[in-house]
């Protein structure tokens, strides 16, 4: 059966179930993307689609990156406007973003082979596809290394950062910058004893 597809403003509601991946590669081929959500009026666009779904939960393009521990539209950007039902919000591998059809269409954390009807967006890096909030995030580390190896040598700090990437990428995660954050001291690394708690490593 030829799914059913409501369109309005640049966002199309795919009543068919399918899985994130298998709803992410038929956005691609037809449509653009699967939707991203960056600002409460694009929210407000999806709530509207997302009422006429078939299933209890809609996907959105938003994936747990095990790489990094967070949160990530397919763009790469960070959600910085979040709509987590209570207890969603801490990721695990494995899992995506989807957002309730009905009751407060918040979104949810599923696991990815959940078959649900989907959100594409027609458009891709413009309209509704294009967010134009974007946020600098700073994340500590703590890095396990060899005692002669120099964390601050700057081939090393570029190297951890190109495996970062790479991982990334495995993820399917692409767009996001990366970039070391030195401290006061103009270093990148500090070595920390058991005992010590600040210093653990730098920010990218």
């Amino acid at each position: 059966m030829y799914p059913f597809f409501c369109y309005d403003d640049n966002l199309i509601l795919v009543r068919e179930n399918k899985s994130w991946d298998e709803a992410l590669s038929f956005c691609r081929q037809q449509h653009g993307d699967l939707v991203s959500v960056p600002t409460e009026q694009v929210q407000h666009w999806v709530n509207r689609r997302a009422q006429s779904a078939s299933t209890a939960h809609v996907w959105m393009g938003l994936r747990f990156s095990c790489a990094m521990k967070f949160w990530l539209w397919l763009d790469g950007e960070i959600t910085w406007y979040q709509n987590w039902a209570p207890g969603n919000d801490t990721g695990e591998c494995g899992r995506r973003g989807a957002v309730e059809s009905g009751a407060g269409q918040q979104w949810v954390s599923l696991p990815k082979t959940e078959e649900l009807n989907f959100i594409c967006s027609k458009c891709v890096g413009e309209g509704v596809c294009d967010s134009a909030v974007k946020e600098r995030r700073v994340l500590r580390m703590k890095l396990t290394a060899n005692s002669a190896l120099n964390m601050n040598d700057p081939a090393v700090a570029e190297a951890i950062l190109q495996q970062m990437k790479v991982k990334l990428a495995d993820e399917g995660i692409t767009g996001v910058k990366l970039r070391w954050r030195e401290q006061s001291d103009g270093k990148i690394f500090h070595r920390v004893e058991e005992e010590e708690e600040e210093g653990e490593g730098g920010g990218v």
